[in-house]
């Protein structure tokens, strides 16, 4: 059995792993347009000054005035979300991910000893911590919350 709980864990922090790099990507695809939007945003408003002041008229400032206000809604979603700092998160989640995930599979395909069982309960304690500690970035899922007992002797 606690060889079968080492395996279902480190498969499941590799599928966690998978979801929130998906995630994480579609999350950092929104936040490059609205980056870039930021730039281009007083680029366009300048140059739609300057063509009102030219007297050019004609699509032009429609179209300009009408992606300003996408961009500007873009941006303002991008900073009222604080993406940076989930972004951020989502990168520490992976790297603890990964980690955990390594570790699990080192104790898996390590020699079994007596210490076996302590090890694998640091691990759990270590596992239960990232689940508090990342819970608000990790795409849900169901989770397997069956655990060997504390200090029980790996079979």
């Amino acid at each position: 059995m606690w060889r079968d709980l080492l395996v279902e864990r480190a498969e499941d922090l590799i599928s966690d792993e998978k979801d929130l790099q998906r995630t994480l990507r579609r999350y950092q695809a929104f936040s490059n347009v609205a980056v870039v939007c930021g730039i281009v945003v007083p680029i366009l408003a300048g140059s739609t000054v300057l063509t009102s002041i030219r007297g050019i008229v004609g699509w032009w400032p429609i179209a300009s005035g009408a992606f300003m206000l996408v961009a500007s809604v873009l941006i303002a979603v991008h900073k009222g979300l604080n993406c940076d700092a989930f972004h951020a998160k989502c990168r520490a989640a992976l790297a603890q991910l990964r980690v955990l995930a390594m570790d699990y599979e080192r104790v898996l395909n390590g020699p079994t000893h007596d210490g076996s069982a302590a090890v694998f309960d640091a691990l759990e304690l270590r596992l239960a911590a990232f689940y508090k500690d990342f819970m608000d970035v990790l795409p849900m899922r169901p989770t397997r919350l069956i655990a060997a007992a504390p200090g029980e002797a790996p079979g």
